[in-house]
């Protein structure tokens, strides 16, 4: 009878459906470079941000690239990104529909705030003032502001700030940092 609830058992295992890459990589050893995608995914504080990137292909695949050799479509081969956690979505939503254009369902929309937060160059450190373009184009920009007394860091003047600035999460194809609010085009 046990024999035949194991071998129930195993044909059963054996008979579904993988409903995942067959060929996947083994993330367990330390070998094995992950990307921004891969770091991101698992936290459940990004999930909304992770939604929206998953609706645009061309910033999925750049986010989700995992080779130091290239880039994916001629794209940057590492990028610094923003990426807002739920609450910061929760507090846009607070805010009306001004601060979340994106939310309009049109996958443009989607994408044009998608590339206001990243960056299209690996920034090691937002611990000093400066000012970045994003992947929108060289006259949209993200202003950096670090201040000294307080350690905290802050976006667009005031608008957002950095969750941890001392722990970003580092990946093959770049670097991301959370923040606590939506960035919103000037």
């Amino acid at each position: 009878m046990l024999f035949l609830v194991y071998f129930l058992l195993v044909v059963g295992v054996m008979s579904q459906k993988l409903l995942y890459e067959p060929n996947a990589p083994d993330y367990k050893t330390q070998r094995m470079a992950q990307s921004l995608f891969d770091k991101l995914a698992p936290d459940p504080s990004l999930s909304t941000f992770m939604d929206v990137l998953t609706q645009v292909d061309d910033i999925f695949r750049l986010v989700n690239h995992s080779s130091s050799d290239h880039a994916p479509h001629d794209g940057p081969a590492v990028i610094t990104m923003f990426v807002p956690t739920n609450a910061a979505f929760r507090y846009g939503r607070q805010q009306g529909s001004s601060p979340m254009p994106f939310m309009s369902g049109h996958p443009s929309d989607w994408e044009a705030f998608l590339k206001y937060h990243i960056v299209p160059y690996a920034i090691e450190t937002v611990a000093k003032d400066q000012q970045v373009s994003t992947l929108l184009g060289k006259d949209e920009k993200i202003d950096i502001h670090y201040h000294a007394w307080s350690r905290r860091v802050d976006l667009n003047h005031g608008t957002a700030n950095v969750i941890d600035h001392r722990h970003p999460v580092r990946a093959i194809n770049g670097v991301a940092f959370k923040i606590d609010r939506l960035l919103k085009q000037p």
